[in-house]
């Protein structure tokens, strides 16, 4: 994700990633550590981190939102399931104060 993020930083957006498991791939459990750098790296090129805990939020690794175990916050997180009990689809999109207010202002 380094060499990555290095040589393509001006055309990457954003980066999103399931935090601690990565359900698409069958459930693979990974460090905090890999968050912590990653949230780094987004910071020092000034790309977007993304975190979709649509199926880990709310709980389901032991701490609220699966991005408090490496004790980092996102630009946007994606929220879902959780909130409904899966009885009706609804969704949140969250973000930063500085990314909502260029969305509200147009800055």
């Amino acid at each position: 994700m380094e060499k990555c993020l290095a040589e393509n930083h001006e055309d990457i957006s954003a980066v999103i990633v399931e935090p601690m498991v990565q359900g698409a791939a069958g459930m693979k459990i990974y460090s905090p550590i890999y968050l912590k750098k990653l949230r780094k790296l987004c910071d020092k090129y000034e790309v977007h981190l993304i975190a979709d805990e649509i199926a880990m939020g709310f709980g389901r690794t032991g701490e609220m939102f699966a991005c408090n175990h490496a004790q980092i916050s996102p630009d946007f997180m994606c929220l879902s399931k959780g909130i409904s009990a899966g009885y009706m689809p609804m969704s949140v999109v969250m973000t930063t104060d500085e990314i909502y207010d260029c969305f509200l202002w147009g800055l």
